[in-house]
């Protein structure tokens, strides 16, 4: 979520960093002026294993062949501010999502029509909950946000693993929770998009990325996102490791999607990374930001920071206020697609799908 206050926060960071600079203090090199194009990411054996030997996507006829298209809109009022979006992967049609900090902790189920299935609470209090994933029948609920300016005090980010639900099931409290405490080796970070890998089990978390620019008055600008990867252990705090970095400086020049109105817009971080997911066998992963997504198609010898190293193609997708929430899924057939929210109430299910 984007707020007044949290880019109060950062342009009193900007402020201080300044400051230092002038009393003669050494200060971190900023990442968004090393920005690479191609990467040589660090690919530890103990987080990613070797992938699978099937053919890859070409995600660049993929993003030819997709239509968008509006579906239902979400029913459920409770729903407001909506940061992450998965497909079931047991109950057709159906859609898993989420508020953000300032709600109580749960899941909210919908149809493809926006048909309220139900809101899920956890039997635990989330700070900032800002994406969720599925993996092996289980959701994955990414606790990472720094809203409430919770990145002045987060020692640990949290991720709750939970059986999924059955939609419309007569008790909705989810109490058998598995969490894993991660830590960032640099310090707290600002990240709202998570997934699993399929591949190897391997939890991926990409920085939000974006810095304080001073060249036409005081705003934002694009960085580069650090790519974090860990094989978590639930009986211990996991320390992160850098993989490799997104550049979102470069993908932001290539956007051809026109800007939202809003925040975004106004604070100029539409190139920021809201969302990401990767499809069930692994082979398309999507990044999302406030104005475009992204497809990339991942060979079947790379690792996740490799596949984000490479070019993507721009997807067709609709133009959402405030986009945080992507879905990827398939279809019977095995043809590939993507659903987005927005956050707001009641806001239209957007889908983009191969043509028949």
């Amino acid at each position: 979520m984007l707020t007044f206050r949290k880019i109060s926060l950062l342009a009193t960071v900007a402020l201080l960093s300044v400051a230092s600079s002038c009393n003669g203090n050494a200060t971190e090199p900023n990442r968004s002026s090393t920005a690479q194009t191609q990467l040589s990411p660090e690919t530890p054996t103990t987080i990613e294993q070797s992938v699978s030997t099937t053919a890859r996507v070409n995600s660049a006829a993929l993003c030819e062949s997709l239509e968008t298209s509006v579906g239902g809109t979400v029913a459920t009022s409770q729903l407001q501010e909506a940061s992450g979006l998965v497909a079931s992967a047991t109950h057709q049609d159906v859609f898993w999502s989420h508020n953000d900090s300032g709600s109580e902790t749960g899941i909210f189920a919908f149809n493809q029509k926006g048909e309220d299935l139900g809101f899920y609470p956890l039997a635990i209090e989330g700070i900032d909950i800002e994406a969720i994933s599925l993996h092996d029948g289980k959701i994955y609920l990414a606790d990472i946000g720094d809203n409430i300016n919770s990145s002045q005090r987060r020692d640990s980010v949290f991720i709750y693993a939970f059986d999924e639900p059955s939609p419309g099931s007569t008790s909705n409290q989810i109490e058998a929770i598995t969490t894993y405490e991660l830590r960032y080796p640099t310090g707290s970070t600002d990240a709202e998009a998570f997934f699993i890998d399929p591949l190897s089990g391997a939890f991926v978390i990409i920085e939000k990325a974006f810095g304080i620019s001073f060249t036409n008055g005081f705003g934002a600008k694009a960085s580069n996102a650090t790519i974090y990867m860990a094989k978590p252990d639930a009986q211990s705090v996991t320390v992160l490791t850098e993989v490799g970095e997104l550049n979102v400086e470069a993908l932001e020049k290539l956007s051809t999607a026109p800007l939202p109105e809003g925040q975004a817009k106004d604070y100029g971080v539409t190139g920021a990374v809201t969302a990401a997911d990767i499809s069930p066998d692994g082979k398309i992963i999507a990044l999302r930001t406030y104005a475009t997504v992204w497809l990339y198609d991942r060979d079947p010898q790379q690792s996740i920071a490799a596949t984000l190293a490479s070019q993507p193609c721009e997807a067709p997708s609709a133009l959402e206020p405030q986009g945080e929430a992507i879905a990827l899924r398939t279809t019977a057939s095995g043809r590939y697609g993507f659903v987005t929210i927005s956050e707001g109430q009641n806001v239209p299910i957007h889908y983009a799908q191969t043509r028949n």
